[in-house]
């Protein structure tokens, strides 16, 4: 059974990495997917922190990230990204 913290770490990690697989055109969320992606496979110092608390290796989370999620951003998306608000 996990703690109430290792709950909450969990849901981070699992918020990051749903972040990073995104593939739809939201200004707003493609922000959410290139800080999780720098996140994560820069191996930010918290990043590694946070699987270390659940005894994970932060470089298979990276792995993972890069062998299922599409890494670039489309140009549909760069479209989206560089569209000034109304």
């Amino acid at each position: 059974m996990m703690s109430p913290n290792q709950n909450l770490v969990t849901a981070i990690i699992t918020q990051a990495i749903e972040d990073a697989r995104y593939i739809g055109v939201s200004k707003k969320y493609l922000k959410h997917k290139v800080a999780a992606l720098e996140w994560i496979l820069n191996k930010d110092e918290m990043f590694e922190y946070y699987c270390k608390l659940l005894d994970i290796d932060p470089d298979w989370v990276g792995d993972q990230i890069r062998q299922t999620s599409n890494l670039n951003i489309t140009r549909s998306q760069q479209k989206s990204i560089n569209e000034k608000r109304n």
